[in-house]
């Protein structure tokens, strides 16, 4: 069968059975005495930003013990000195909600810049500007990348990745030869537009060879309704997933705009359903909800 349409089967089921859940809300109506206290909300923006401004400072000093040994500028974080790397280790580059790109930006002699991600919020990017020879540093958040290359275009920002997620990307590039290439980055993570007002966050986590942990988590305004879900999945190889039904309506492909932005879309449902054609899964737009957000 074709391997999109077999992927687009599996996780469609995935999203019906967190769907068949019980609403939060409903829960609420139902058992009015559950005090809001025992749901526990995320983690707070200036909590997430403080764990990458702490990951900023030690590799600053990691990028600086690099420059001192070699007498010149290290060009990744990750890698042997002797590599123009500074010695880091790919999981030094991340936390429990940021995570460094691996990339010692130049900007003169004196100065060099580093740059942070918030993976777990998905709502900005921090750049560390410091000088070698003091460690005297000053960071920066943006709420975007693209705001971030609009105020640094000395940066020349074009690979913004770990060693780590170039290996990812790798397995992204086979696109059709590998179902779970939606599944395969660490960090990666999306948000959609419920019913009813309701958001719902979905981020990868725990990525491995044979699998991944797919967390998700409902909001109303902001707040959280729910713990995370943790739904464990089993990278399957295509050939003991089951048969796609011989009726199944014929995919059909089509550019759609969403609040998240415009992306190259595939349906396999009549058009009820877009789903990313890059990345089968992640729905763009359907009957009940649409993409608010995407953080590749």
């Amino acid at each position: 069968m074709n391997i999109r349409n077999m992927c687009a089967a599996v996780l469609a089921a995935a999203l019906l059975v967190l769907f068949a859940a019980p609403s939060p809300l409903a829960q609420e109506k139902e058992t009015p005495k559950v005090e809001k206290e025992d749901v526990k909300p995320a983690a707070s923006q200036e909590v997430r930003r403080a764990e990458g401004e702490k990951l900023l400072h030690s590799l600053r000093n990691y990028a600086r013990v690099a420059y001192a040994k070699t007498g010149s500028a290290p060009k990744t974080l990750t890698g042997g000195n002797r590599e123009s790397g500074c010695d880091a280790e790919a999981d030094d580059l991340k936390g429990k909600y940021c995570k460094l790109h691996d990339k010692v930006y130049v900007v003169d002699a004196d100065n060099a810049v580093l740059i942070a991600e918030d993976t777990a919020g998905g709502d900005g990017f921090a750049v560390m500007e410091f000088k070698w020879a003091s460690g005297d540093s000053k960071v920066t958040w943006y709420d975007t990348l693209d705001a971030l290359k609009e105020a640094h275009k000395d940066l020349k920002i074009e690979d913004t990745s770990t060693e780590a997620d170039k290996k990812d990307d790798k397995k992204d590039e086979a696109g059709d030869t590998d179902p779970w290439a939606t599944w395969r980055k660490e960090g990666r993570n999306w948000t959609h537009e419920l019913a009813g007002g309701m958001t719902m966050k979905t981020s990868v986590k725990n990525v491995t060879e044979d699998g991944c942990d797919m967390e998700t988590q409902v909001f109303m305004n902001g707040n959280a309704l729910t713990e995370p879900i943790i739904t464990p999945l089993k990278f399957t190889k295509p050939e003991d997933m089951p048969e796609a039904p011989k009726d199944a309506p014929k995919p059909i492909e089509k550019n759609i705009e969403c609040k998240a932005g415009k992306f190259d879309c595939i349906s396999y449902d009549d058009g009820k359903t877009w789903m990313m054609k890059k990345y089968i899964g992640i729905v763009v737009k359907g009957e009940s909800m649409e993409l608010i957000e995407f953080n590749e």
